[in-house]
């Protein structure tokens, strides 16, 4: 009787273990993931990101589906989707995955079309000016027209802000070029198109005056010229703002131009060190974006702490996809013939290209 009593205490203790464990099982599934977005968008893929699933315990991978099928599983929050024909339209949504393979409900499903074989990038050349102007647009026109002949993509000019009126017109440009552009010359609503434009994958480039838009509030000496109206411009487009009083070195200043991170698609047939004459921006008590890679550095220019060796060229792949790129080269006309500044130019339009 004694054996069997024994059995049944092991029996009745192995259930239990069993069932508590039935009860502890995971059945919550993960909160249904938001905010799903395309961005760079090409011939044959397509950038997907989205916002993060919650979950009770853990939340393990992304599904994404194409067309209503299952095609890939990923743990980041944004994946490349390649393989796709051009000129066609798909269907995509983003389900999350719990450590315990609850899987939650598919986000709401985001279509996408993919670029047609014939498409031509576009690059729009903005010269507004709402402070000192350089009298450079027809010049830096001129040379983007220039590379534009040689690299088979369209130019179009903005000389009054009307093409930043709808986030859905900046989208069909690859890259926004604020040259020589200064002062408060965006409209709020503007400038929020422009950070949409941003969110999806957008691509900056901008020079000299540029820097001289929309200063960061932080930058101490920086007063007038769009100050603290527009902080994201100068952490996001240019990364930086330059100082006020002095703002610069004079005009044609000699100076020598020396790689500071290399990056051989930026600096690509360019003789280092570069000899220049330039209007060398001065960012002491102004403002940088220490998120961006210094691309280039330009010698002491003086004896006082602002004319220390310091950046001219900088550059950031941004988390949304986007590049922005900023050099504070490009003062004078003569500076848009200039051969070794033109193949800059020209090798950051083949940076953002590819």
């Amino acid at each position: 009787m004694k054996k069997y009593s024994v059995l049944l205490v092991l029996w009745f203790s192995l259930w239990s273990c069993n069932n508590n464990s039935d009860t502890n099982l995971d059945t919550i599934s993960p909160t249904i993931p938001l905010d799903i977005e395309a961005s760079q968008i090409t011939l044959n893929s397509v950038r997907l990101s989205w916002t993060a699933s919650t979950d009770n315990i853990a939340i393990a991978a992304y599904n994404i589906y194409q067309n209503g099928i299952e095609i890939a599983q990923t743990q980041e929050t944004s994946y490349v989707v390649g393989g796709l024909e051009a000129n066609t339209t798909y269907t995509f949504s983003i389900a999350a995955v719990d450590s315990s393979n609850n899987e939650s409900e598919q986000s709401e499903t985001l279509e996408v079309t993919t670029k047609s074989e014939n498409t031509r990038f576009k690059v729009l050349v903005f010269t507004k000016t709402a402070g000192f102007n350089h009298n450079t647009k027809s010049e830096s026109v001129a040379m983007m027209q220039t590379i534009a002949n040689a690299k088979n993509f369209d130019v179009v000019v903005d000389d009054t802000g009307t093409a930043f009126n709808s986030a859905a017109n900046l989208l069909q440009y690859k890259i926004l070029f604020f040259t020589n552009t200064s002062g408060n010359t965006l409209n709020q609503a503007q400038r929020n198109n422009v950070e949409a434009y941003a969110a999806q994958g957008g691509n900056f480039m901008s020079n000299h005056a540029a820097s001289d838009a929309y200063a960061h509030s932080s930058a101490t000496t920086v007063s007038g010229n769009g100050k603290e109206v527009w902080d994201w411009y100068a952490a996001n487009v240019t990364g930086c703002s330059v100082r006020n009083n002095p703002n610069h070195t004079a005009a044609n200043f000699n100076a020598n131009v020396s790689i500071n991170n290399q990056n051989t698609q930026l600096t690509r047939a360019i003789s280092f060190p570069w000899n220049d004459n330039e209007e060398w921006y001065y960012w002491e008590a102004g403002y940088l974006n220490n998120t961006f890679t210094e691309l280039l550095k330009v010698s002491s220019t003086g004896n006082n702490s602002y004319d220390s060796a310091r950046m001219t060229a900088q550059y950031k792949i941004r988390t949304d996809g986007g590049i922005s790129f900023y050099t504070s080269m490009g003062h004078a006309k003569n500076k848009y013939v200039d051969k070794d500044f033109v193949q800059f130019i020209t090798n950051v339009v083949d940076f953002i290209f590819q």
